[in-house]
């Protein structure tokens, strides 16, 4: 079975990758601090010591936020496939 901490971190590339199309909206000048995770789903149990290629996609990108649809394979295998919203909420340093 897949670990919480591997899970958990396969979901945060995920929406790392959708943050820097979504920062590249606003030229990077925002910042964006709300990620809600609506689906993720393990569809095989990666290997370790092997690359992975994260894709990620925009559905309905604004400046405010989006959606986005994500993937991660390892080699051919998809061994992941989910949806995060990312919102920005604007610059948080004075």
């Amino acid at each position: 079975m897949l670990s919480l901490a591997v899970a958990n971190y396969h979901r945060e590339m995920i929406a790392q990758a959708g943050a820097i199309l979504l920062g590249a909206e606003s030229r990077f000048e925002s910042d964006v601090v709300f990620t809600k995770i609506e689906e993720v789903e393990f569809l095989v149990l990666p290997e370790g010591e092997k690359r992975l290629l994260i894709e990620v996609e925009p559905e309905g990108l604004r400046l405010e936020g989006g959606w986005f649809r994500g993937r991660i394979f390892q080699g051919e295998n998809k061994i992941l496939e989910g949806r995060v919203l990312l919102m920005n909420v604007g610059r948080l340093r004075p």
